[in-house]
């Protein structure tokens, strides 16, 4: 395989091939799941796989069982040559990179339905609550791509906290030997968290989106243990709710504090707890989400 370029699979039979024929890579393996349109966030994830195992999977695949509304499928971005050509930015760390960029057909072996999962509740809220399947969609994906793509580490950023948290759920019902490597929040200059979904948006807005960090690094002065005086749970809630007045083209599909590891609102501190904040917000029709720990 020659490491100067990226390495193209459409189906799940040639990427086992191409394992099968480098034994020594496939059993230090490193895999970044994605939907495409690949920015410096999705970078970083395989930038870290790069330097932390010997080959790297990067999927490319827009999975339409995640998808409740059809609209937003049919808007999301398919950049396959881009992404690509923005991976080849780390081929110099010499590390083998593939990208499984396969069809619908292909990964769902032509039966292209969701299953239904008992995530223990993590999926009923927040995203859950809004975008009803979505996370039976995200299970069903996630464990057909464990399937093919049989690596040791699997990398996800936090920006998807929730996504997450039913990929540590998924993780323990399927029993699966890997591990699950979280990876910071990448954000714009302005500190907008970084999304292919910032795309829909101009320029302008896209300054403009700011609000949302720039609300939760408040929410996180106001909510720290060390703060003079700690707002609580509710007081922050709050907070974000005058502001969103005071801000009226956004739109707050939901603002909660959850204990660290799960999406278990709080409504009283506890000593030694770790805490985070979510946001989901509609802003000129693009949905986009963000968090911060606390």
């Amino acid at each position: 395989m020659n490491h100067s370029e990226i390495l193209l699979l459409r189906h799940r039979i040639e990427l086992a091939d191409s394992l099968a024929k480098h034994p020594e890579w496939a059993q230090c393996l490193g895999f970044v799941p994605t939907m495409g349109a690949l920015h410096q966030g999705h970078l970083a994830l395989a930038e870290r796989a790069a330097r932390e195992n010997k080959a790297v999977v990067v999927s490319v695949f827009v999975n339409p069982t995640q998808f409740n509304n059809p609209q937003d499928l049919a808007l999301y971005p398919h950049t396959l040559d881009q992404d690509i050509k923005l991976l080849a930015t780390l081929l110099p760390l010499g590390t083998p990179i593939w990208v499984y960029a396969p069809n619908a057909e292909d990964l769902y072996d032509q039966t292209v339905v969701a299953r239904n999962f008992d995530f223990q509740g993590v999926d009923a809220v927040f995203e859950g609550a809004d975008r009803p399947g979505h996370f039976n969609g995200v299970g069903t994906v996630v464990s057909l791509l464990w399937k093919a793509v049989p690596a040791q580490r699997v990398y996800f950023g936090e920006k998807d906290y929730q996504q997450l948290c039913v990929v540590q759920a998924l993780k323990r019902m399927e029993n699966h030997d890997l591990e699950i490597v979280p990876c910071p929040i990448v954000r714009e200059s302005n500190g907008l968290a970084m999304s292919s979904r910032n795309e829909r948006l101009t320029t302008a807005q896209r300054e403009r989106a700011a609000w949302i960090y720039q609300t939760l690094q408040e929410v996180a002065r106001q909510g720290s243990a060390s703060a003079p005086n700690r707002l609580r749970p509710d007081e922050l809630r709050n907070l974000v709710a005058k502001k969103a007045q005071e801000a009226p083209d956004f739109q707050i599909a939901y603002f909660d504090i959850v204990e660290e590891g799960g999406v278990n609102r709080v409504d009283h501190w506890s000593a030694g707890a770790r805490y985070r904040a979510l946001i989901a917000v509609e802003f000129h029709g693009v949905r986009l989400i963000d968090n911060i720990a606390l």
